[in-house]
């Protein structure tokens, strides 16, 4: 008998011993059904609540739906159906999605499976349990966060903690949970005051002088984990946190600090760290603060939102000041993490870019038929998958708009009164709400592919034209963002960049010197020609010969090199390489935007 593949998804939201325990459970049963579990078809992770199928998935699930498209999957062991989902439209959502790939499920807690093992047919009145099952489930995670929620309440009205960081001053008395001053924190809380109070300091002196002394913020101080997610849920190390303008603001800003603390509509009874006098004195100032006032944005930086930090993931945005003009990545004036990719030349960085999507993109360049053919086929792979995506969530809308009219059909024959269902009526509207901003996320996508597109099929753009656009850096900015999916940025050291810009068909590696004065020139090759590694990808077998970022050539066979270029190299060598092949282009520095005279302390030193 011939074993089919199947996958386990484990998701708990307790210790290891309980995933270890549903692995162990359901390998047998999978086995005992006729299918195989091999190590690399076992996707898990721990939890938390609800899933929102409009934002990020988890990331078990979406492994495991890329393993169940590329063929490797026949079936999927589930230990109970809240482990899929306590989400009821995203559980129907996954189900309907794994179901139009006929892939059937197992629910270990119901013994039930979505589709027939066999036939792979869907049977209606097992996809009406199931959906009961995430009704179920959504109920079951309601109850426990109301219950949650009226503990936080009378926890509230006692004065004590509620959960989560205590502000900085306070701390939680173990034996009584009563909220109390922590007398050394306390002491650096007055000082914040007095300081601003004075006049003395800006709120820029107040986050130099905290992160002078030993005073940590909270996430350093007591994060356990030595991690957190941020709020775009990407996770960092409490390494990269450091005190800022708006955490000493809103110090400043907080009544907790002289007793004042609310919790919901429930006043909480805490000590208070600085008197009333004291305290209206710093609201005074900074009522009187214009860089409170939020600013209008006077300049077009061209490569906004599209570089991205190699290092560290941050997105680098543009910058004026009495120093030059820069491209920084974000990390260094929000952490002062010291990631080794600081700042990048503003004009050097701008027109080099440009000068490359006016030579080689198929905006200005007439392109082969077959790259044409190439290019037309993954915009149209993308294209598809939107629709996709914009068909389910129309669906998804139609589904809840029939759900409405179910509750006004019950209303009308009396079996709810309107008060009964007003509740659920109110959230199934707030879902439509989120699926119809999809849709116009969906589209806004949709629109930029057609006009990719079309710009492939009419390549018309004179020497005028150009000309025209230039006068423009809006116009500029749309072009490049037309071109370019995204620039990763990698300084090497600090003469030497690594651009990897992303165009819709390929990966393409420029490199340029950061500091030239008199000779402008960047060279550029295919990534799948000469691969980039960042220093720690760099295979160990060739770090003692290699101290410079490596480039991997793998192919004896292509266009470029021929036979003559295999190997390993250094920036250094493979930069002579592409000169020895013309693989480079000079370009002229724009010229600086803007000049500034006024000294500004907010851009690191060079």
């Amino acid at each position: 008998m011939v074993m089919k593949k199947g996958a386990l998804l484990l998701r708990v939201s307790t210790e290891q011993q309980e995933f270890e325990s549903q692995k162990n459970e359901l390998i047998p049963i999978a086995e005992g059904l006729g299918y195989k579990i091999s190590d690399d078809l076992i996707f898990g992770q721990f939890i938390t609540g609800k899933d929102d199928y409009r934002g990020r998935e988890r990331e078990s699930i979406t492994a495991l739906k890329e393993a169940c498209r590329s063929g490797k999957v026949d079936a999927i062991f589930i230990w109970e159906v809240s482990r899929l989902s306590r989400s009821s439209i995203a559980g129907r959502m996954f189900i309907n999605e794994f179901n139009e790939m006929k892939i059937p499920i197992y629910f270990k807690d119901r013994n039930i499976w979505t589709l027939d093992p066999e036939t792979l047919e869907e049977d209606n009145t097992t996809k009406m349990i199931i959906g009961l099952f995430f009704d179920f489930a959504e109920a079951e995670l309601k109850t426990m966060r109301n219950r949650m929620m009226r503990g936080k309440r009378r926890n509230a009205s006692d004065g004590l903690a509620t959960g989560g960081y205590l502000n900085y001053g306070y701390e939680k008395e173990l034996e009584t949970g009563k909220i109390q001053i922590c007398e050394e924190e306390a002491i650096f809380v007055k000082d914040l005051f007095q300081k601003y109070s004075t006049g003395q300091y800006s709120l820029g002196d107040l986050v130099r002088y905290a992160n002078s002394t030993p005073n940590l913020p909270r996430y350093k101080k007591n994060s356990k984990r030595g991690e957190f997610t941020t709020n775009t849920g990407r996770l960092k190390s409490i390494s990269t946190v450091h005190w800022n303008k708006a955490v000493i603001r809103g110090m400043l800003k907080n009544l907790i600090y002289i007793g004042k603390s609310h919790f919901q509509d429930i006043t909480k009874s805490v000590p208070a760290i600085v008197d009333k006098n004291l305290f209206d004195q710093v609201q005074e100032r900074l009522a009187k603060n214009p860089k409170t006032k939020e600013k209008s944005r006077k300049h077009t930086h061209l490569l906004q939102k599209l570089m991205i930090c190699g290092f560290c993931n941050n997105m680098f945005y543009g910058h004026y000041s009495y120093k030059g003009n820069h491209y920084i990545c974000s990390s260094f004036n929000t952490t002062h993490l010291n990631c080794g990719n600081s700042s990048l030349g503003y004009e050097k960085v701008e027109s080099i870019i440009w000068d490359f999507v006016k030579k080689h993109t198929y905006i200005f360049n007439k392109i082969e038929e077959k790259e044409k053919e190439e290019f037309k086929k993954e915009l149209m792979t993308q294209k598809e998958e939107l629709i996709k995506d914009r068909n389910r969530t129309e669906q998804e809308i139609n589904k809840q708009a029939k759900a409405i009219d179910n509750l006004l059909d019950m209303v009308a024959n009396g079996v709810f009164t309107m008060q009964d269902i007003q509740r659920k009526k109110k959230s199934i509207d707030q879902d439509i709400e989120k699926y119809n901003n999809d849709l116009a996320k969906i589209e806004s996508s949709l629109t930029l592919i057609e006009i990719k597109l079309n710009k492939i099929d009419n390549q018309l753009l004179t020497e005028d034209d150009i000309l025209e656009l230039e006068q423009s850096r809006q116009k500029m900015k749309d072009i490049i963002n037309l071109a370019i999916e995204n620039i990763k940025v990698y300084r090497i050291n600090r003469s030497n960049v690594v651009l990897q810009i992303a165009l819709v068909n390929k990966v393409v590696n420029i490199l340029y010197m950061y500091r030239a004065r008199k000779h402008f020139r960047y060279y550029y090759i295919d990534d799948d020609v000469a691969t980039f590694l960042p220093h720690n990808e760099i295979p160990e077998f060739v770090k003692h010969k290699i101290v410079d970022v490596c480039f991997e050539v793998t192919s004896n066979n292509n266009s470029v090199f021929g036979e003559e270029i295999f190997g390993n190299y250094s920036y250094s060598q493979m930069c002579e390489i592409l000169e020895r092949y013309n693989q480079y282009e000079d370009y002229k520095p724009f010229e600086k935007m803007i000049v500034y005279t006024k000294k500004d302390k907010s851009i690191p030193s060079f």
